[in-house]
């Protein structure tokens, strides 16, 4: 039984809740959802809920209950659980070839701004280059993601799923081997949308909730300097050139298209 691993990288919650902790990395018939903090994880979260049911745990440690359903879907808990989090390393020993991966990648200058908002843009760029952690977590993602088997893995962006929902969703769902219901439209989603931004808006309050509210895809970057927005281009090559071409070239600065 192939091991279905949609992995989206999970952070900051203590509550207990269902853990792939005790499961042998080389069993198979898992499923793991993985990406940088700030990426979508908990909108793909709930799309996926909405149209499988599927129970949702914890890579490694501990989860939330609000991540866990946060809209509380009806689930069918005789269905494979899914088993999200934010840090790629999280699976490095895990059988890359008989599971599936799903990754969320996000435009690097939103992420990483919105989850260290309390850092200037130079600032960050500074330490970026003094081998701040905050931009490897951000790699070895993709990292994970690019070794991982080529028929097991899917990758979504985060911009194509706020953009085109339904084409995104349809994608994920059939590499879950799951069928598109009828009710898979765009008017579904944007209310799923609406009430899971809602609710994670309420959780975060304190820390500014939503900032971009999933319409805004460039909410930090229209605020950055050319120089600025060439500088995160150059650190992101540095870390991974090889990364960079393959994944992340499409976020490059383009002085003409701006």
């Amino acid at each position: 039984m192939q091991l279905l691993i949609v992995f989206i990288l999970f952070l900051g919650f203590s509550v207990p809740g269902l853990s792939a902790d005790a499961i042998d990395p080389n069993a198979s018939g898992v499923e793991f959802l993985m990406s940088y903090p700030r990426c979508g994880t908990n909108l793909l979260t709930a799309y996926i809920q909405e149209f499988t049911a599927k129970p949702v745990g914890v890579a490694v440690g501990t989860i939330s209950p609000l991540a866990t359903n946060r809209l509380q879907i009806a689930l069918n808990p005789a269905k494979k659980t899914l088993y999200r989090g934010h840090h790629g390393i999280e699976l490095k020993p895990w059988n890359k070839n008989g599971n599936k991966l799903i990754c969320i990648v996000r435009n690097y200058r939103e992420c990483i701004s919105r989850e260290h908002r309390k850092k200037s843009t130079d600032k960050l760029l500074h330490e970026a280059f003094h081998k701040n952690p905050t931009f490897q977590h951000y790699m070895d993602n993709l990292r994970v993601f690019d070794e991982w088997d080529q028929n097991n893995r899917l990758l979504i962006y985060y911009e194509d799923l706020i953009l085109h929902p339904v084409q995104e969703v349809k994608r994920v769902l059939a590499f879950l081997g799951e069928d598109s219901p009828e009710n898979l439209t765009e008017d579904r989603l944007s209310q799923i949308s609406e009430k899971t931004l809602g609710s994670y808006h309420i959780q975060h309050i304190r820390s500014g909730g939503s900032h971009s509210k999933g319409k805004d895809l460039l909410h930090h970057s229209k605020n950055m300097s050319p120089r600025q927005l060439k500088r995160w281009d150059e650190v992101m090559k540095k870390l991974s050139p090889a990364l960079w071409d393959s994944y992340l070239k499409r976020y490059e600065y383009n002085a003409s298209s701006s």
